[in-house]
């Protein structure tokens, strides 16, 4: 690849982190624009086309039609469901190339919105007489910079932690001390140089092979650490072949098939479109929108699609009636009406509800664009005894959480404890914090390793403290054994003799992963939960430290 290290190590200094006048694109958190300089100008320039991003938790994801799913391979169509407040995605069908929002996923680390919004920028390739060889070499080009953005260029002038900088980009693990640092550090001239010319290599090599691949008609791989794009993009033709080439793909590439939609027509095309982004990334050059938008040109491709989808499932009035709603989406009609005459068509015949069809993620004619019943779903999964508690006491939340919870990389758990805390503090709150502190309680790993002898003192990994005005345990016992909740009342199934009863308690999981609840007085949790250590009697460090909730801060080599 034709770029000077030292012009991009100089253009990447003077990188503008401002937002762009518009600000920065929709759905996700504006400090993911301002981790990185690359990050930035992705963000400027994704602004630039009205790109944005949806929430997946927000989402509604329709049933893949019958005739999309591959025989035996059933299980890969199977719908996402909550796991302890975690919406698991379809590794290949939950991402689609020609779909030009990107995906906000709160489980996801800051990084993946550069990568999402670098995929509207770059977009797909896709022709009527295409290949499962096209298929699976289009994907790989459609992946190759957003890839290198998430492992290289990302990297480049960005802060990490004490244990991990100058290391890179993490691949498989997590550090949250990375994550909350996040931020443009100074220029290191030595490692910024080594990220970029690694990354380019990487480019330049994998379009070497890709060129390979095409000249001999074989997915030749080529490999850099754990990442290899032949096979992923092997994996996502065989996953989306039956998609691509149905009816209802070809008529949304009808309704929206110029360059200004992201469709290239060619592998050529693509792969220049790629270099041109590349290049506005590094070196700040010129990459003009596609072309004047409609606002809601994104929006529009989107729900035809959906529309489009479920129309694959019917027949006779019903799939043609889809198709012309289709086809007027395409066409500019206002979405207001388009919502009417969909759900008149969904009361007369099977179809899913407007709530669902509309449910994409991110707000669309005047409405949230929000699946309240898969939020609510959530809320059971990360909070179901703090739900309970709200059902007995005739308390919906739901509405009001939804309105509220804006994009946040937390889980749903945590986002619902805060507000909760904030909108209805007391009882509720507690066990709603007190349930997301045991699904995601942990153990030090390091510590269990390396022993409890050592100096310093700190809280063990994977463990929480909480300080609390009630009990929150006999909470979580009562109303879990409680039988029949309807007609209770907070207090009738709670009790209030005595009032408040301030407590504590520091949540992990010991050397064999049991869990562990550990009972404090409110001033030794207090002290904690701020980091103040050493405000605490001898006698309860002693038996936090013998438990492993405190570990040393270091090591010693010898004994």
């Amino acid at each position: 690849m034709n770029i000077s290290i030292d012009h991009a190590i100089r253009s990447l200094t003077d990188a503008n982190s401002s937002p762009p006048v518009s600000g920065w694109p929709s759905g996700a958190p504006v400090r993911d624009f301002q981790r990185s300089p690359v990050a930035a100008r992705i963000g400027r320039l994704a602004a630039a086309e009205g790109a944005f991003c949806f929430h997946f938790e927000h989402r509604a994801h329709l049933d893949l039609p019958d005739s999309w799913i591959e025989a035996g391979r059933e299980d890969a169509a199977a719908p996402q469901t909550w796991t302890n407040g975690l919406l698991a995605e379809r590794k290949y069908q939950s991402f689609r190339h020609d779909l030009m929002i990107g995906s906000f996923h709160p489980g996801h680390r800051g990084k993946w919105t550069a990568h999402e919004l670098c995929h509207t920028l770059v977009g797909f390739a896709w022709r009527p007489d295409a290949t499962p060889l096209f298929h699976a070499t289009a994907a790989r080009l459609a992946e190759l910079l957003p890839v290198v953005v998430y492992y290289f260029f990302d990297e480049v002038r960005l802060a990490r932690c004490p244990a991990h900088d100058r290391g890179g980009a993490l691949y498989r693990a997590f550090c949250a001390d990375c994550e909350s640092l996040a931020a443009p550090r100074p220029v290191d001239g030595e490692v910024d140089s080594k990220l970029l010319a690694e990354g380019l290599r990487f480019i330049d090599r994998e379009m070497a092979a890709i060129a390979r691949s095409r000249r001999e008609g074989l997915a030749l791989p080529h490999r850099h650490g754990n990442l290899e794009l032949a096979s992923d993009g092997l994996a996502y033709a065989r996953s989306h072949a039956k998609r691509l080439d149905s009816p209802a793909f070809r008529d949304w590439v009808a309704l929206f098939g110029s360059s200004a939609d992201g469709l290239s027509h060619t592998l050529d095309d693509l792969e220049a479109r790629s270099v041109q982004v590349l290049r506005a990334l590094l070196l700040d050059a010129p990459c003009p929108p596609r072309a004047d938008r409609d606002p809601q040109r994104w929006t529009r491709q989107d729900l035809a699609m959906r529309l489009l989808q479920v129309r694959e499932d019917t027949d006779g009035t019903a799939a043609e009636s889809l198709s012309q709603l289709a086809e007027d989406v395409a066409a500019g009609a206002p979405l207001g009406s388009l919502r009417g005459r969909y759900d008149e068509l969904a009361e007369e015949y099977v179809l899913p509800s407007v709530e669902t069809m509309w449910a994409v993620g991110y707000p669309i004619a005047e409405e949230t664009g929000r699946d309240a019943l898969q939020i609510g779903d959530g809320l059971r999964s990360a909070a179901p005894l703090t739900m309970e508690l709200l059902s007995a006491t005739r308390v919906d939340v739901l509405p009001a959480f939804c309105r509220a919870d804006v994009p946040e990389r937390q889980r749903i758990g945590a986002r619902f404890a805060k507000w909760l805390s904030a909108h209805h503090p007391g009882r509720a709150a507690e066990l709603a914090a007190f349930e997301f502190a045991v699904q995601t309680a942990g153990s030090d790993e390091q510590a269990i390793s390396l022993g409890k002898n050592g100096d310093g003192l700190r809280l063990a990994s994977g463990f929480t403290v909480l300080a609390c005005t009630h009990d929150v345990v006999a909470m979580a016992e009562r109303v879990g054994a409680a039988e029949a909740m309807d007609g209770h009342t907070a207090d009738s199934l709670l009790g209030t003799a005595g009032g408040p009863m301030p407590s504590g308690f520091v949540i992990g999981r010991d050397a064999a992963g049991q869990l562990l609840i550990i009972g404090v007085d409110h001033a030794t949790a207090v002290a904690l939960r701020d980091g103040k250590i050493d405000a605490n009697s001898d006698a309860d460090l002693a038996s936090l430290r013998q438990l492993g909730a405190l570990v040393p801060t270091r090591w010693p080599l010898t004994s």
